[in-house]
């Protein structure tokens, strides 16, 4: 609901009764009885109570949102459009691979998604939404500031990514999906998750 259309209205209406009690003062002047309408008494205290009503609701919304969670949010570029700088850090450890990003990047996103970092290797066999050398990370609520993740890469393929060079990325998952679904970015994109690529890691 608009708020300020409810705000306008109240305000129009106020407006319009001042000016129907002015009328009815000219008329009074000019020696005409008043029209057939509640006297200047009532509308005087209808108006008065309106404009308080009209502030208040005004005042209620503009609190709504200040406080609301659905603020505007920019989309990010999948992995394979091209990319805009997002800041973050990354690099494969033992275990691994790890990735720092700025929460305040995707802020915007925290009510519907949680974010996670992922290690692909891309083999050049299969296509790769449908590269199986895929691992994804613990799942996190966005928050504001450095936000550090890790990824333990699954003994299968820890030889292919650390023999062949790895590539990062950043998922925000749907709240309603669990990392489980998610073993092709294939079946990521399915399930409606974003995909952003962070860097890589070569041989």
């Amino acid at each position: 609901m608009n708020f300020d259309h409810i705000f306008n209205a109240v305000t129009g209406l106020c407006e319009i009764l001042i000016w129907w009690m002015i009328w009815q003062d000219y008329r009074i002047a000019r020696g005409k009885p008043e029209l057939g309408m509640p006297t200047k008494k009532w509308m005087l205290m209808i108006a008065l109570s309106l404009i308080p009503l009209g502030t208040l609701v005004l005042a209620w919304e503009t609190a709504l949102s200040v406080g609301s969670n659905s603020e505007p949010r920019r989309e990010i570029p999948e992995f394979d459009e091209p990319q805009e700088s997002i800041y973050y850090s990354y690099k494969s450890t033992s275990f691994g691979c790890s990735i720092d990003v700025e929460g305040d990047a995707f802020w915007g996103f925290r009510n519907e998604y949680r974010i996670a970092a992922a290690c692909i290797y891309f083999d050049g066999v299969h296509d790769h939404l449908d590269t199986p050398y895929l691992q994804v990370g613990e799942q996190h609520d966005i928050t504001k500031g450095h936000m550090p993740m890790t990824v333990m890469v699954n003994e299968k393929i820890k030889p292919a990514l650390f023999a062949n060079g790895m590539n990062f990325l950043i998922l925000l998952i749907p709240k309603a999906v669990a990392t489980s679904q998610i073993p092709t970015l294939r079946a990521a994109r399915t399930l409606g998750v974003k995909i952003k690529m962070a860097g890589s890691y070569g041989k």
